[in-house]
C-alpha cells in the first residue's frame, strides 16, 4: 500500500473514531450512590451531566438536580469540532493546499486529544444543585472513559498519518 492510501485510511479511521466518540455521550456517565449505604440513587448520561437534569417529584414539582456544566460542554464541543475538522481532512483534502491540510491536522489532533482528556474528568466538572449532595458519592462510569480513550485514539491516528505523510520516501 502506498503512502497516500495509508494516510487516507488513517484519516478515515480518525474520522470514524471521532464520530464514535461523540456517540459515547449516550452511555452512563455518572453514578450517584448514598455514601453510607452504597445504594444507587441515580445514573446520568453524558448529555445530562453536560446540560443539566430536572427531576419530577411525586407532588409534580420540578427539582433541578444537575446544572449546566461549562467544562463538560467544552469537552463535548472540542470533540465535535474535531469531527468537523476530520471531515474536511477526509473529504476536502486539497482545501488550502498542503499547508492547509497540515494546519487542519494539527488542529484536529489538539481538539481530539484535549477533548478526550477533558471528557475523562466529567464527574469532577458536574454542577450539582442543592445541599443534598453532601451525603452522595459521585462515581465515574464507562461513558466518559470510552469517549476519552476513543477520542485520543482518533487523534493518534491523525498523528500517525502526519508522520507517514512527512516521512521521506525510501
Amino acid at each position: 500500500m502506498d503512502k497516500k492510501k495509508l494516510v487516507y485510511w488513517l484519516n478515515i479511521l480518525g474520522l470514524v473514531l471521532s464520530v464514535v466518540s461523540v456517540f459515547m455521550l449516550f452511555l452512563p456517565s455518572m453514578q450517584v450512590t448514598i455514601s453510607e449505604t452504597g445504594k444507587e440513587v441515580g445514573l446520568y448520561n453524558g448529555f445530562q451531566t453536560m446540560f443539566g437534569y430536572v427531576e419530577k417529584t411525586y407532588g409534580g414539582v420540578d427539582t433541578t438536580v444537575l446544572g449546566f456544566s461549562v467544562m463538560n460542554f467544552i469537552s463535548g464541543m472540542l470533540i465535535l469540532l474535531g469531527v468537523i475538522v476530520m471531515f474536511t481532512n477526509v473529504f476536502m483534502p486539497t482545501l488550502g493546499g498542503n499547508k492547509g491540510k497540515f494546519v487542519r491536522s494539527i488542529v484536529a489532533i489538539v481538539l481530539l486529544i484535549v477533548g478526550g482528556i477533558l471528557a475523562m474528568f466529567s464527574v469532577a466538572f458536574v454542577v450539582t444543585v442543592g445541599d443534598k449532595w453532601i451525603i452522595f458519592t459521585k462515581t465515574l462510569r464507562e461513558g466518559p472513559i470510552l469517549q476519552g480513550v476513543i477520542a485520543i485514539l482518533a487523534g493518534a491516528s491523525v498523528v500517525m498519518g502526519m508522520l507517514i505523510e512527512r516521512s521521506k520516501a525510501e
